[in-house]
């Protein structure tokens, strides 16, 4: 509830031409990912997570030890997300998606602005399986 809040009067700041609170994030697109893992561990896993599209991604094959490069959507980024926690919203005007929330890990307020918004449920953990194709030393991090 308190992050609502402070949320909503950031919000308010910000739509009132005040200098603005939040920390500005452009990703090509924001995932809410609710991961069901399999019987082992019945605990469902809601997360946000933040892609963006690289040319030339390096993708290290651990089984022949050769890297490849492609291009394609790679993981930025992710943060917990819980039930009743905001979601990413349309702007019409801007015509992207705009996400605004409290990132507990860095105790500020963000604002990501993404092209695509979208939802899924799957049984592994994407972030998880997008380490083993490219590694986080090489990601681009959120401020």
């Amino acid at each position: 509830m308190k992050d609502i809040i402070m949320t909503l009067v950031a919000g308010l700041l910000a739509y009132t031409g005040t200098n603005s609170p939040y920390v500005e994030e452009h990703v090509d697109r924001i995932e809410i990912n609710e991961y069901r893992p399999a019987a082992a561990r019945p605990q469902t896993l809601y997360q946000v997570i933040f892609w963006e599209y690289k040319e030339h991604v390096p993708y290290y094959n651990k089984k022949t030890g050769l890297t490849k490069y492609r291009s394609g959507h790679v993981i930025l980024d992710w943060r917990r997300w819980y039930t009743g926690d905001p979601v990413p919203r349309y702007d019409h005007r801007l015509k992207q998606y705009i996400f605004m929330f409290y990132d507990k890990r860095s105790k500020v307020f963000r604002r990501i602005i993404a092209h695509a918004y979208s939802r899924s449920i799957t049984d592994y953990d994407p972030e998880v399986y997008d380490q083993r194709r490219h590694p986080t030393a090489l990601r681009r991090k959120l401020r």
